[in-house]
C-alpha cells in the first residue's frame, strides 16, 4: 500500500486543481524537523546526494536550515518530483513533515542548481 506521501504526490501530479490537465512543472513547499543530530559534514553529504538524485530526475530544490528545522521547496517534471518528494520526506533525517503548499509553478525557480542548502539563523 502506498504511503500518504506517495499517494498525495501521485494524485497531485496527475491533475491540476479542478481536475484539469496534467500539472506542468509542479512544485511543493514543506517544513520538517531534524530527526537526528547531524554533523556539518554529514549534512553536506546528504545535500550532495540529494543534488545528484535531483539532477538525475530533472528536479531542483532548495532547503533553508536553521540547525534543527528545514524549510524546503522542490520543483521539477511530474516524474522527477514524483520520485524526489517521497525520497526527501521518507528519509530518516527529517521528521514531522508538514506540507505548506503545492502548485503548478509555471517557471522554474532556483534553476542553477539541483539542490541548495542555505543556513539561516533561528
Amino acid at each position: 500500500m502506498a504511503s500518504a506521501k506517495t499517494s498525495w504526490i501521485s494524485s497531485m501530479t496527475l491533475r491540476a486543481s479542478g481536475g484539469g490537465a496534467v500539472m506542468r512543472n509542479p512544485a511543493v513547499a514543506f517544513v520538517s524537523a531534524l530527526a537526528v543530530e547531524l554533523a556539518p559534514d554529514r549534512l553536506s553529504a546528504l545535500m550532495a546526494d540529494a543534488a545528484r538524485f535531483n539532477e538525475a530526475v530533472g528536479g531542483i530544490g532548495v532547503s533553508f536550515f536553521d540547525g534543527s528545522r528545514f524549510l524546503s521547496y522542490m520543483q521539477g517534471p511530474v516524474d522527477g518530483l514524483s520520485a524526489a518528494f517521497p525520497r526527501a520526506t521518507g528519509a530518516t533525517t527529517p521528521s514531522d513533515t508538514v506540507l505548506l503548499g503545492r502548485r503548478s509553478a509555471g517557471v522554474r525557480r532556483f534553476a542553477s542548481s539541483p539542490m541548495q542548502c542555505l543556513m539561516v539563523a533561528a
